[in-house]
């Protein structure tokens, strides 16, 4: 199995989904409100993560030898977090996702206010295309 985690805000709401991937099916594992955490200045770093993944992962798999990759943005942060997952499931390997770098170009494309829409579409047809797709 692989995991992979995208994270969003909708109507000022924080979310962190799990998603799981088999070789024919994709399935979402859990999603986390983490608008209170966030509001209290918390931050979804490795620490989080893994405190989130890790009871979902164990749930699913008490052996730990069903999962094998979790793919997770390029920030040092995240980085570590897979690294603690992986530490905990021995198949696991971390691979590095381009949600990041693609944010924040797209943060610094989209500042003018008429592409603000097409920034809240780009946003949506992501989430649809990765979870359906990938």
């Amino acid at each position: 199995l692989n995991n992979f985690t995208n994270s969003f805000v909708i109507n000022n709401l924080s979310y962190l989904f799990l998603i799981s991937r088999g070789y024919e099916f994709h399935a979402l594992m859990d999603v986390v409100d983490s608008t209170e955490h966030m509001a209290n200045g918390g931050v979804k770093d490795a620490e989080y993560l893994t405190k989130q993944f890790i009871p979902v992962m164990q749930k699913i798999d008490p052996q730990y030898e069903l999962f094998d990759m979790v793919a997770f943005d390029g920030a040092a942060n995240v980085q570590k977090g897979g690294r603690a997952i992986a530490a905990r499931f021995p198949r696991v390997i971390i691979i590095q996702g381009a949600g990041h770098v693609c944010s924040l170009f797209l943060a610094k494309t989209f500042k003018e206010p008429k592409l603000q829409l097409l920034k809240t579409f780009t946003v949506i047809v992501s989430f649809f295309i990765f979870f359906c797709f990938v």
